[in-house]
This record gives C-alpha cells, structure tokens and sequence, in this order.
C-alpha cells in the first residue's frame, strides 16, 4: 500500500478513536449523574445528565463522518455502529419535570447499553489501527 493510504487510513482511525473516547466521557458523566438522580436528585442534575447525553450524541455525530472515511478505506473491518441515546422527548419531559425512579431506570438503561457498546467500538477500531500499522510495514 501507499504511505499515503496508510497515513489517511491512520488518521481516519485516530480522528474515530478521539470522538468514541469523547461519547464515552460523556457517557460517564451521564451515567454517574443518572445514578444521582436515581438516588433523589432534582431537576438540576436531570438536566445536567441531559446534558451529558446531548453531548454524547453531538460527538457520535462527528465520529459517524469520520468512520465513513475510514469505512471507504481498504483494510476496513465492518463494526456494527449504534452509539446514539435515543430518549424520547416526552420521557426527557417526565423524567426532568415529574421525577420518577421508573424513567430514571429506563434512562440509565440506555445510558449503560450505549456505553457498553461505544467501548466495544472503541476496542475494535484500536484492532483496525494495529492491522493498518502491520499492513504498512
């Protein structure tokens, strides 16, 4: 392969690796602050873990158009993608304004299968860049 293939399949990789690590981040604070409100937060943190989760979607946003390049690369491995927390805005409604431990396990739910599932792309795309980097030796 060319170097400079391999330099934009790296970059493709690296710019993926950085929005996954950031929905991750954001999904944590999201997480720990779902478990706040479970706990007897108020509006406030609800919110703030709106917040979080706003953030998280706004990064997979961002990561959906870096992997398509990388997608568009030779030595692409198929990941299955689904890093988005769909919250109903009616449940974002009850959850902030009427507190209820049934939506706040719901949204903790969510919360934690789309953490889980950024993790396992964040793994899988550091197998891509190990195999870009073995290729272009």
């Amino acid at each position: 392969m060319e170097d400079l293939n391999i330099r934009e399949m790296e970059q493709n990789v690296n710019y993926s690796l950085r929005y996954v690590d950031n929905i991750i981040k954001a999904l944590e604070k999201a997480q720990k602050l779902s478990v706040a409100d479970i706990a007897g937060g108020k509006m406030i943190i609800s919110k703030a873990k709106y917040d979080a989760i706003d953030e998280a979607n706004k990064n997979e946003e961002t990561f959906e158009i870096w992997y398509r390049k990388l997608t568009q690369t030779p030595a692409y491995q198929t990941i299955d993608l689904n890093l988005r927390v769909e919250i109903a805005q009616s449940v974002k409604v009850m959850d902030i304004f009427f507190d209820n431990i049934a939506i706040d396990l719901y949204v903790q739910t969510k919360i934690g299968d789309v953490l889980k599932e950024a993790r396992a792309v964040m793994e899988k795309l550091y197998e891509v860049k190990s195999t870009i980097r073995r290729v272009g030796k």
